[in-house]
C-alpha cells in the first residue's frame, strides 16, 4: 500500500499468469476484487477489438 496526497491508498495488486508472466495491478478500488475486475475489463476489450476487425463474420 502507499498512500498518496490528495488521493487516499494506492493498492499493488500482482499474480503470474498460467504463461509465467506477472500481472501487476495498481488500483484506488477494493483489491480483493481488482483482479476480478481487470479479468472482466481485459475481455471486454478483446471483444471489442475481435469485432473490430471483423473476426466474428
Amino acid at each position: 500500500m502507499c498512500l498518496l496526497a490528495n488521493t487516499g491508498w494506492v493498492y499493488v495488486v500482482a499474480t503470474r499468469l498460467d504463461g509465467g508472466e506477472k500481472l501487476i495491478i495498481t488500483t484506488v478500488r477494493q483489491p480483493k476484487t481488482a483482479l476480478a475486475n481487470y479479468r472482466l475489463h481485459w475481455n471486454i476489450e478483446i471483444l471489442f477489438a475481435t469485432l473490430k476487425t471483423g473476426a466474428l463474420l
